[in-house]
């Protein structure tokens, strides 16, 4: 599926979301206001098509409302919205602090820690461990 083609589904997403923005820039209208605790619930009832998630996110909501791994599906990738992990600081952070962090997280990464960590929710862990 093409991002052109997703101007014929409902899709549901926060009108606040960095998601909603990044689909009216282009031009996609059938955008209809929904919080994300209630998408799968319009999903199974056909009141929406499509609801954007990134693949910890439907992971995790998944495994939370009990939904089996691979009844809801990825249809189609938003590269410029799908980055791996990140984590944010404040500019007063001191920058040896972020430093410390960057290698912490790059220690887990290296070490296979991060994709034991990840592996319980199933998520394409080549994709977010990419840098």
């Amino acid at each position: 599926m093409k991002l052109n083609e997703l101007q014929k589904y409902r899709i549901g997403s926060d009108e606040h979301s960095v998601a909603s923005s990044y689909l009216r820039e282009r031009g996609i209208t059938q955008l209809y206001n929904i919080k994300s605790q209630n998408y799968f619930k319009l999903l199974e009832r056909g009141r929406i098509d499509l609801v954007p998630y990134t693949d910890f996110s439907l992971a995790f909501s998944n495994q939370r409302q009990g939904i089996a791994q691979g009844d809801i599906v990825a249809v189609i990738e938003l590269p410029e919205l799908s980055k791996p992990l990140y984590i944010a600081a404040s500019r007063k952070t001191k920058p040896a602090l972020i430093q410390t962090i960057k290698a912490a997280y790059a220690e887990t990464v290296t070490s296979g820690k991060f994709e034991e960590i990840m592996a319980p929710l199933q998520l394409r862990i080549d994709n977010l461990t990419k840098r």
